[in-house]
């Protein structure tokens, strides 16, 4: 027995011929609008909107600010810097006044203890009359250079103390190379750092020395506290001092001493004669490189450059053959020359042996044996001029 049909209910002006149809073509739309969506993007999302700052503490915030007040007054300068830091650091770009506020409370705390602080050159690097020195460039790089060195104070009217496990900053303002860029002051204030290579030295260098704090991402200088470190490119300026010896006396030698002259210039020195007497003693010490000498003479001169040549000459002898003497007079003769740099390094040397001078009498003989040695000078030196350009240009 079949199941009794309910009827079906059609909306009004719908003929029950025309529901076939209606189904048909719902079934139609389903299907299409399921294959659409399956093959169509996902709609875009919207842009995520950026993670709120956090917000700042006012407890930590007060907490640094009371820390920086305890260090303070317990001499402590540089853990009171460092909590002033790092409300700074904390606080950011925050717009929040109270937050800002104590910002500001912060950094003025910075400046009033930035006047009562002092960066001064080490001792190496204080003139005698108490002005700042500038360094050659020469050797720095090298172990026993002159290293930028400073020392931090806390000035308290007449009184200064130093400050002990400051962060000094080291950096190059002209020229390049390679230095340790940050150290701690010592228990005496003291920070040096180390070049340990420079580039272009032929073009000098400087070197800024200044106490730069860093705290919960902030960094904060006390710019008004630099200290710069000059080291002058070489200088070319050269003094030459020559000497003859005969028969135990010295003399000056210009003659000797302008063709010396000549031959330093084209191998790129700036030369001049010392054209004062310096004692046999002052000029043996000197052309021997003893540093103490040669910084007097660097002093009085300006020069960064020596040029030393001592003629020696012996006993005229006259010509005697079988008996009989001869109107010719023979001298042996030596020399040595030398190139020396004001802090007593040798850059170039030769000695000059075996030469030999002949005159109608002693003197003459003399005469020759030296202009025969201020030749042999000359000579040398076009014969090594190659080298003595390379020794000039080094650094």
């Amino acid at each position: 027995m079949k199941p009794a049909s309910l009827p079906v209910r059609r909306p009004p002006g719908t003929s029950s011929a025309a529901a076939p149809v209606a189904k048909l073509a719902g079934l139609l739309a389903a299907v299409f609008l399921a294959a659409s969506c399956a093959g169509a993007p996902p709609a875009p999302r919207e842009a995520e909107t950026p993670a709120a700052a956090a917000p700042v503490s006012l407890a930590e915030l007060d907490a640094l600010l009371a820390q920086a007040a305890a260090a303070l007054d317990s001499f402590h300068t540089v853990e009171a810097i460092r909590s002033w830091v790092g409300v700074l650091g904390l606080a950011g770009t925050s717009a929040d006044p109270l937050v800002r506020s104590r910002a500001e409370t912060a950094r003025a705390e910075l400046v009033r203890v930035g006047k009562r602080l002092s960066l001064e050159p080490g001792e190496l690097w204080i003139k005698a009359d108490g002005t700042q020195a500038e360094a050659p460039v020469r050797g720095l790089g090298k172990p026993g250079a002159l290293q930028p060195a400073v020392y931090l104070y806390e000035n308290y009217g007449t009184v200064k103390t130093p400050v002990a496990d400051a962060p000094i900053s080291f950096q190059f303002v002209r020229g390049k190379g390679v230095l340790v860029e940050s150290v701690a002051t010592d228990f005496e204030g003291r920070a040096n750092t180390t070049v340990s290579r420079l580039d272009e030295a032929a073009r000098g260098a400087a070197v800024r020395a200044m106490p730069v704090f860093e705290e919960k991402g902030y960094r904060y200088a006390f710019a008004e506290l630099i200290r710069d470190f000059v080291y002058l490119p070489p200088s070319k300026l050269a003094r030459v001092v020559a000497v003859e010896i005969a028969e135990g006396a010295s003399r000056a030698a210009p003659l000797a001493a302008d063709l010396v002259s000549a031959r330093a210039r084209d191998a790129g020195l700036d030369p001049a004669v010392y054209d004062k007497a310096l004692e046999d003693a002052r000029f043996a010490a000197a052309m021997a490189g003893d540093p103490a000498e040669l910084r007097a003479l660097a002093a009085e001169t300006g020069a960064a450059w020596f040029v030393f040549l001592r003629i020696e000459a012996g006993e005229p002898r006259q010509m005697v053959v079988s008996g009989k003497a001869y109107n010719i007079w023979t001298v042996d003769a030596k020399a040595s020359i030398r190139l020396v740099r004001d802090d007593g390094t040798a850059a170039w040397s030769k000695p000059l042996d075996g030469i030999r001078g002949q005159g109608g009498n002693a003197a003459l003989s003399l005469e020759n044996a030296f202009q025969m040695a201020r030749e042999a000078a000359a000579a040398a030196m076009d014969a090594d001029r190659a080298a003595i350009l390379a020794a000039v240009s080094a650094p």
